[in-house]
This record gives structure tokens, C-alpha cells and sequence, in this order.
């Protein structure tokens, strides 16, 4: 496995981290989980 590769490898936790912490945040504000929230999670996940 090359530097590049581990890298990448190692972002994946850190985008896992700020996508539930982003959840967290916009859920709380909205105090429900609407279809809103739930789009806007798919589209920052990718």
C-alpha cells in the first residue's frame, strides 16, 4: 500500500466523524429528522 493510498484510507474515519457530527448538529436545530436532513446527508456523503 503506497502513502497516497494510506492517505486516503485515512480520511475516510475523518469524513465519517464530520458527517455525524454534521447530522448531529442539523438534527438537533430541526428537532426531527426530515426529509431534508436525511438529502442533505446523501449529497455531503457523496
Amino acid at each position: 500500500m503506497n502513502a497516497r493510498n494510506r492517505e486516503l484510507l485515512g480520511l475516510i474515519p475523518a469524513s465519517l466523524l464530520v458527517t455525524a457530527g454534521f447530522a448531529a448538529i442539523f438534527i438537533q436545530r430541526s428537532n426531527v429528522i426530515s426529509n431534508v436532513s436525511l438529502t442533505y446527508g446523501a449529497v455531503f456523503l457523496g
